[in-house]
């Protein structure tokens, strides 16, 4: 097996590990084959799910790390990092992994905790990803993105970044990003129960709707959205909602910049739909 770091829990003996990362690179690792010639994913980073009989879970700290050239290459937590443990943090690290199947550098699948991406950069990751940079894939769990770049990445579904848990971005840009697949929603963002504070969203793009952001309202309604002091430039869609796509909850703008956003098929800044049946 060609990973980096692997932490379990072991159930047995109530001990939570703790995985600390610093001033480390971690360039062209591969997760092995099983005997079935399948590969799951966390190649660079792979923290499991398993929680001890009082409930710990493995946790991540990650500061000053470089993830490169890094790929997934399987079904289950098919990214180059695949969290299902505890919280995890990630402060002034970059990634510019090529590939994984579900996401290009994280995918965050923890039953609880919260996933925090501190001033660090996510730029070219993703290709046939469905995620270009980062996923949360629960709704019990959180994300926090603050003073971060993602610049450049593509997702068959989302651009940049997806997330169907509680999630708070701020003073964070986004540019050139690209939800790649047909009749896609969410250029650089996709999630529900979003607040964006600040930050940029300049030249990205999706062909459903939502060029910079869209609200995610499966598999349930969406939560509240505010939107505040944040910029958004050239964006794009074929679809609807240039800049930004709401639906389902109660959507909040404040003190935020629209300029040159376009939308073919109709709300060149913002476009808003009710769910079935409101």
């Amino acid at each position: 097996d060609l990973r980096i770091f692997v932490v379990t829990v072991d159930p047995v003996l109530d001990v939570q590990p703790d995985l600390v990362l610093k001033n480390v690179a971690i360039v062209d690792a591969r997760p092995a084959a099983d005997a079935q010639g399948d590969r799951t994913g966390g190649a660079a980073i792979h923290v499991t799910n398993a929680a001890t009989t009082t409930g710990l879970l493995a946790t991540l700290s990650a500061t000053d790390v470089i993830v490169s050239d890094t790929r997934g290459g399987g079904d289950v937590g098919d990214a180059p990092v695949f969290l299902a443990g505890g919280d995890a943090t990630f402060t002034t690290c970059t990634f510019t992994v090529f590939d994984g199947n579900i996401a290009g550098a994280i995918e965050y699948a923890s039953a609880a905790g919260t996933l925090r991406l501190v001033t660090s950069t996510f730029s070219e990751l993703g290709g046939g990803a469905v995620v270009g940079a980062v996923d949360v894939s629960t709704t019990t769990a959180s994300l926090q993105v603050a003073n971060s770049h993602f610049d450049g990445n593509t997702g068959t579904s989302v651009g940049a970044l997806r997330s169907i848990g509680t999630t708070l971005v701020s003073n964070s840009t986004f540019t050139n990003n690209v939800a790649g697949g047909d009749d896609t929603f969410g250029g650089a963002v996709a999630a529900r129960d979003l607040t964006i504070n600040g930050g940029s969203f300049d030249g990205n793009r999706a062909s459903g709707g939502g060029g910079a952001v869209s609200v995610l309202d499966a598999p349930v309604a969406t939560g509240p959205v505010l939107v505040s002091g944040a910029e958004f430039s050239g964006n794009t869609t074929a679809g609807v909602g240039g800049a930004l796509f709401g639906t389902g909850g109660p959507l909040t703008l404040n003190g935020n910049a629209f300029s040159g956003n376009k939308a073919v098929v109709g709300g060149g800044a913002v476009y808003l739909q009710g769910l079935a049946g409101d």
